[in-house]
């Protein structure tokens, strides 16, 4: 678990992955299932715990009117208990990509932790890393205008789920985005400002969107533009 303790908000210090956590998903897991894009997440039963070995999930919240709200990701490397406090939030998580989870017995992983002290920590930090991989954006854009908060977003997008193309080091394409409206409700924007937003960039040649691909042109353009409205 690689966190820098002198820089907590930076983008690499949140690191979910260990190694020996996922050495015991390996090796004991009770079952394995793969969903695929779009699939609903089963809640994970009583007595089992869950592991994403690979991919990771969009969570939506839903109102009492049956409004969708995209709240964040559960990314990779996270572990999953049965929690009823989700159920009496009505979240609900979906696979963003091809995702795998490993299920084991929850008795098993406890007695597990229990042989290791940094690994008790790691399971009690493990939720606040968890955290922290969706609050980084809402932190840097606290006190923001609403432009600001959705470049943030873009950026930081890019920053978690980009890949940096080979033609051209400032262009990073991010597969399986969420939706403009998705970024609208996570930063509490309404959706007709994100779009207006998000052309201005696109006339400037900085994004683009076809579906879910999203991609950033120009990684230094947009950095400028966040610097310049952050004035």
């Amino acid at each position: 678990m690689a966190v820098d303790l002198e820089n907590p908000n930076t983008f690499g210090s949140y690191e979910l992955y260990n190694e020996k956590i996922e050495t015991f998903f390996l090796e004991n897991h009770v079952s394995k299932k793969t969903f695929h894009k779009g699939d609903h997440i089963d809640e994970v039963r009583k007595n089992v715990v869950a592991y994403i070995q690979q991919g990771y999930n969009k969570i939506y919240s839903v109102n009492e009117n049956g409004n969708e709200r995209f709240t964040g990701f559960m990314p990779q490397y996270s572990i999953l208990l049965r929690s009823p406090g989700i159920s009496l939030l009505n979240k609900y998580s979906v696979a963003a990509t091809t995702v795998v989870i490993y299920y084991a017995s929850l008795h098993e992983y406890l007695e597990f932790l229990a042989k290791s002290p940094e690994l008790i920590l790691y399971q009690i930090y493990e939720p606040y890393y968890r955290r922290n991989f969706n609050d980084l954006p809402l932190l840097e854009s606290q006190n923001q205008i609403a432009k600001t908060k959705v470049y943030i977003y873009l950026h930081y997008l890019a920053m978690r789920f980009g890949k940096t193309s080979a033609e051209n080091a400032q262009t990073v394409i991010i597969n399986n985005a969420p939706t403009l409206k998705d970024i609208a409700h996570y930063n509490d924007i309404h959706p007709n400002n994100v779009v207006t937003f998000f052309n201005e960039l696109k006339k400037k040649g900085v994004v683009s969107k076809i579906k879910d691909r999203l991609v950033i042109h120009r990684m230094d353009l947009l950095e400028q533009e966040i610097a310049a409205l952050k004035k």
